[in-house]
C-alpha cells in the first residue's frame, strides 16, 4: 500500500502525477480550499485508478489552519509515503506592484502555505524514516524577470527551501525532489500565449511521476528547460533588462 498526500489537490499537473502513481491499493489525501472541486477530483481519481481518495477543506489559508491540516491528513493515514506539493497560483504583476495586499496573498500561497504544510509532513516522514517529497516549484525561480519578478522570486524561495530541505533530511531516508516544469497547460496558464514552449499536463505528470519513483533531486520538465535556463542564468544583467519577456 502507498499513502499519499496532495497540498493543492486540485492542481491539473498534481492530479496527472497522481494518475500515473495511484493503483487499487494506494490512499490519498487531497487538501486546498474549493470543496467542490476537491469531490470532483477525489472521485474522478477514484473510479480512475481504484484507490481510496479523500479530501481536507481548508478554512483559511493561515499559517495555523495550513499546519493543522497537515497533521490531520497524516492521522488520517498513519503512514505517509509520498508528499507532493502542488500549491500556487499566478499573480498578475501589474497589480501586485500596485496593491500590497496582492503580494502578500501570492506569497502565501507560493511560498508560506507549501512552506508550513511540506514541514508538517517531513517531520512525520523522517520520524518513521522513510518517505519521498515533491516540491512543485517553476523555471521562473532560476532568474528574476522583468514581466514576473514577484511570482518568481517566491518560486525562488520556494527551490531554495527544497534545496535545504532535502539537506537537512540527507540520510534520514527521505527523498525531496525539486520539480521546475516551464509552462504548462493548465487552468492556471489560461490567460498566456500557447506557445512552442507550452507542454501538455500529462507528459509533465509522468515525468513527475518517474522522477518521485527514481527519488530524483531535481526535475526540469519539460527537459528542455534545464538548457533553457542555463543560458538564461548566464546572461549579463544589462542584456536581460532589455529584453521583453
Amino acid at each position: 500500500m502507498t499513502n499519499f498526500i496532495v497540498h493543492g489537490g486540485t492542481s491539473l499537473i498534481a492530479r496527472q502525477v497522481l494518475e500515473q502513481m495511484l493503483g487499487p491499493d494506494s490512499r490519498v489525501v487531497l487538501t486546498g480550499r474549493d470543496a467542490a472541486r476537491l469531490e470532483i477530483v477525489a472521485r474522478h481519481l477514484s473510479t480512475l485508478t481504484g484507490a481510496a481518495c479523500d479530501w481536507l477543506l481548508l478554512e483559511d489559508a493561515s499559517a495555523a489552519a495550513v499546519a493543522e491540516a497537515a497533521r490531520a491528513a497524516c492521522r488520517q493515514l498513519g503512514q505517509v509515503d509520498v508528499l507532493l506539493i502542488a500549491q500556487g497560483n499566478l499573480p498578475d504583476q501589474a497589480r501586485c506592484e500596485e496593491q500590497g495586499e496582492l503580494v502578500a496573498e501570492a506569497a502565501i500561497a507560493n511560498w508560506q502555505s507549501p512552506v508550513i504544510f511540506c514541514l508538517e509532513v517531513a517531520r512525520v516522514m523522517e520520524a518513521a524514516g522513510q518517505g519521498r517529497i515533491g516540491i512543485i516549484s517553476s523555471v521562473a525561480g532560476d532568474r528574476a524577470r522583468r514581466s514576473n519578478f514577484i511570482y518568481g522570486s517566491l518560486k525562488a524561495g520556494l527551490s531554495a527551501f527544497a534545496a535545504g530541505l532535502r539537506q537537512r533530511l540527507r540520510g534520514s531516508g527521505v527523498s525531496v525532489t525539486l520539480i521546475k516544469p516551464g509552462p504548462v497547460d493548465t487552468p492556471m496558464t489560461a490567460g498566456m500565449k500557447k506557445g512552442g514552449l507550452m507542454a501538455n499536463p500529462a507528459m509533465v505528470g509522468g515525468e513527475i511521476a518517474r522522477a518521485l519513483r527514481e527519488r530524483r533531486s531535481v526535475l526540469y520538465t519539460p527537459g528542455y528547460w534545464r538548457a533553457i535556463m542555463w543560458i538564461i542564468r548566464g546572461l549579463p544583467e544589462f542584456v536581460l533588462a532589455r529584453m521583453r519577456f
